[in-house]
This record gives structure tokens, sequence and C-alpha cells, in this order.
């Protein structure tokens, strides 16, 4: 909750940094070594390049809008067995997956904790929609948000890490 005792006693401490006498402040990019780099470009990604990039080094997540339906059918004991069976080997195999991104991101991309923006894709069709790119750690959602305008001539990437 917003009161005047909490902004005058938050304005005097970010104030106290700016004194002459007062300790020198460490920015976060020196204090965690973290930085960031912007990128920007007019001709859009390739559909097919873009799609291998992000299956080699991330967890590419698609953003459902509607639910599914219960069809109404019920298993038996053993076919939600082997079911569950199935999904822990699935699991298994994607922990290992994911770790192999992983490395293979940080060999080439170094600790890339969030990179977000806006971007089209090539094509006749696909390059009339501009795409939402948001990645935090290993996950990456990339989905439409609608079409192209003429204040879409960039695609805008901020990567940080």
């Amino acid at each position: 909750n917003f009161s005047e005792d909490f902004a005058s006693n938050a304005s005097t401490q970010w104030m106290a940094d700016l004194e002459e006498n007062a300790a020198k402040h460490v920015p976060e990019t020196e204090e965690f070594g973290v930085s960031g780099f912007y990128w920007s470009a007019k001709q859009p990604f390739h559909p097919k390049r873009l799609y291998d990039w992000f299956l080699t080094y991330f967890a590419l997540k698609q953003i459902v809008f509607a639910n599914e339906e219960d069809d109404g059918d019920e298993d038996d004991g053993d076919a939600a067995v082997e079911e569950q069976e199935e999904e822990e080997e699935d699991d298994a195999e994607d922990e290992i997956g994911q770790l192999k991104k992983r490395r293979a991101r940080l060999e080439k991309y170094g600790n890339l904790f969030r990179s977000k923006g806006f971007v089209y894709i090539g094509g006749e069709e696909r390059s009339k929609h501009v795409a939402s790119w948001q990645q935090a750690g290993r996950i990456l959602y990339f989905e439409p948000v609608g079409p192209r305008d003429s204040s879409h001539i960039t695609q805008k990437l901020t990567f940080v890490g």
C-alpha cells in the first residue's frame, strides 16, 4: 500500500546513493555478471531454420487458446498404468534432451537468462504476421499476435544473460 511515509523513506534511500560520501553503488550488471544486447533486423526469419534453432536450444512451448474437452471415455486400470509408465519414460527422455539443449545453449550463447521481443517469419503469408518471442531459461514461447502493419518494419529482440 502506498503512503507518504513509505515514499519519503524510499526516496531518501536512493538519494543516499547519489551523495559524495556514500559507498559506491555497484550496478547489477557488474555485481552479478549480467549483460544484455538489443538485436534488430528488417529481413524476416527463415521458418525452417528458426524452428530447427528453437528445437536445438530450447523447450518450445505452443500456446493453446482453447481447453481440450474430455471425450467422456474412461480407461480401465491396465490402460491407465500403461499410460503412466509411458509418461515416465517420456519424462526421462525429455530430461536428457533438455540437459543436452542446455549444454549446447551454454556453449554457444553463455548463460542466457531472458529474451523477448517481436519478430516475423519469411514466406508470403507468414511475413504478414507479427509473432511474440518470450524466453526465460530453457522455455521459449513463440506465438502469433496479429497482422503486421507499417509500424512493424523491423524485428526487435532484447537478450539478457
